[in-house]
């Protein structure tokens, strides 16, 4: 669910957004301050790591 994804990401410094429209099918990152390749490779990783827990 987008509600337990939200959390395990939450949890670890990532927050993401429920998508417009099609809610239930979507996300959205928002990408605030300066980010570097270091950040997406954390949060890539976060999110693998929970899709291979669900």
């Amino acid at each position: 669910s987008f509600e337990g994804m939200h959390d395990y990401l939450f949890e670890r410094g990532f927050t993401i957004y429920p998508g417009k429209g099609a809610k239930t099918a979507t996300f959205r990152l928002s990408v605030l301050g300066d980010l570097h390749k270091q950040d997406i490779e954390d949060f890539l990783q976060c999110l693998a790591d929970y899709l291979n827990e669900i």
